[in-house]
């Protein structure tokens, strides 16, 4: 009787193994436990890091690099990590409070430059009176069509129908 993958893996893994060999195919060598390259001190399940210690890893060689340890910076290199080392560079060349300062007031200038938009088609949809219709004809306005009302003419937005403005 001639067993499917499926049978076969479903009876355990001595009739799947049997399968396999009957079918010529050579099972694959089980990996070598090896020591984590981190400094840990763990023993992998067979890759070069445990689970997470490339990131730790990573971390250790970008703080070295920005010390100035050439052998970090060339595994770095090696190992691809370069651009995280650019990041790392340019967020130690401004302190904390500046990065956040900055990161709010980014924050700020896009929720005003929202709300602008808002009112501005508000105000624009009031001037044709599309803006509280009680006739049904009245126009929503999201942040993704407020800057569509703006560009429109006033003939434009006298006829346009809400399923046009959302498309």
């Amino acid at each position: 009787m001639t067993l499917s993958h499926v049978e076969a893996g479903k009876r355990g893994g001595e009739a799947h193994a049997a399968k396999r060999r009957a079918e010529g195919k050579i099972p694959r060598p089980k990996p070598e436990p090896k020591m984590c390259l981190c400094g840990c001190g763990d023993m992998t399940k067979g890759g070069t890091f445990c689970m997470g210690h490339d990131a730790r890893h990573k971390r250790n060689l970008i703080n070295e690099a920005l010390l100035g340890n050439g052998d970090a910076i060339t595994e770095l290199e090696e190992r691809g990590w370069t651009k995280f080392l650019e990041k790392s560079r340019e967020v130690v060349s401004k302190p904390k409070r500046v990065r956040r300062k900055e990161h709010s007031d980014a924050k700020l200038e896009e929720s005003a430059a929202r709300m602008d938009a808002l009112k501005t088609a508000a105000q624009r949809l009031k001037t044709v009176g599309r803006y509280a219709k009680a006739d049904g004809n009245k126009l929503e306005i999201t942040k993704q069509n407020a800057n569509k009302i703006c560009a429109l003419s006033d003939d434009e937005l006298s006829t346009i129908t809400q399923e046009e403005l959302d498309i």
